[in-house]
């Protein structure tokens, strides 16, 4: 049987405990407040617990897993059990726990691992990961909280949609299969796509922004449920610290319904460098806005065109 092996790290955070409690416990949020969380959705709790999927980055994939949250609101902890870790984990749990102290609060993170047949690679490979995790996700948690304040003002949360006479698989055919945007999307110069497994990608992106700019995307996409295509940015320009999306489809009686939502958040220290000296955050916001909705207007439209003329087939006599 393998044996558990613990790591304590702990932070101290410039806000009230409560605010830092709250991050956490908003469990679907956590695709904005860890770098490695591509995407957090619930399942129905059981037995008095939060179940969570969770997709995150992993030594250049994705694993799709089950975790089991136990928060305890009046105590401050967050306890969290991964079911059937993958391989080289046997087991993988931990704690979330946050004291008040002068002038915010302290953060403790406990962390428990194991592997099979305690082998001591695979142990040190999990360790190094623990620690990893924890100080990628104390940072973050620190870094949120302190801005909780303005985070009316720094995130921007928007979507464009179109309606499309095709069927849905046509048009989910068509976004999933990024790889052949190049052809097919103007905007897009180059597109390079890598299928981790069936129901997740990573995919790079040249794109031409409306101001003329080329910019280099990279990105996790996941296939979270039917219709739906979720997407985390890894590659971010400086203005952005979080940049998330997602595709759905919704069949009408026409056809299906395409939205492509976006969930973006600014980086106020550079906010004064873009797009000019002195630029305002409402003018960057502006900014993120048009750059932003008009490539997934664009994708929108060729969306349209491509499976929209494939289902009329093609020209009598042809």
């Amino acid at each position: 049987m393998a044996h558990s092996h613990h790591v304590r790290h702990t932070g101290t955070v410039t806000a009230p405990p409560i605010v830092v409690y709250g991050l956490l416990a908003d469990a679907p949020g956590w695709s904005r407040l860890f770098p490695a969380v591509v995407h957090a959705e619930r399942d129905p709790a059981e037995g008095g617990e939060d179940v969570l999927r969770l997709w995150t980055t992993a030594d250049g994939g994705v694993d799709d897993v089950r975790v089991r949250l136990t928060p305890d609101p009046d105590g401050l902890t967050l306890g969290f059990r991964y079911e059937g870790p993958r391989p080289p984990a046997a087991g993988r749990s931990g704690t979330w726990r946050i004291r008040p102290a002068a002038g915010g609060c302290e953060v403790v993170l406990d962390q428990a691992y194991a592997a099979a047949g305690d082998d001591p690679e695979r142990l040190a490979w999990l360790r190094a990961a623990a620690e990893a995790d924890a100080k990628s996700g104390l940072e973050s948690l620190k870094h949120a909280a302190e801005q909780a304040d303005r985070i009316g003002d720094v995130l921007l949360t928007f979507a464009d949609e179109l309606e499309i006479a095709a069927a849905p698989a046509a048009v989910h055919d068509f976004l999933w299969r990024a790889g052949a945007w190049a052809e097919r999307v103007p905007h897009v110069t180059r597109a390079a796509l890598t299928e981790v497994s069936p129901r997740a990608q990573l995919l790079e992106l040249d794109t031409v922004l409306p101001d003329g700019s080329t910019h280099t995307t990279e990105s996790v996409r996941v296939r979270p449920g039917p219709g739906r295509i979720v997407s985390k940015r890894l590659r971010l320009p400086a203005l952005l610290a979080a940049h998330l999306t997602e595709w759905s489809l919704t069949e009408t009686a026409g056809g299906v319904r395409a939205v492509h939502r976006h969930t973006a958040v600014l980086r106020p220290e550079a906010v004064p460098d873009f797009p000019g000296a002195g630029a305002t955050l409402a003018e960057a916001r502006a900014h993120v806005r048009k750059a932003l909705g008009t490539t997934s207007r664009e994708t929108l439209r060729c969306a349209r065109v491509a499976v929209e003329g494939a289902e009329k087939g093609p020209p009598a006599g042809r």
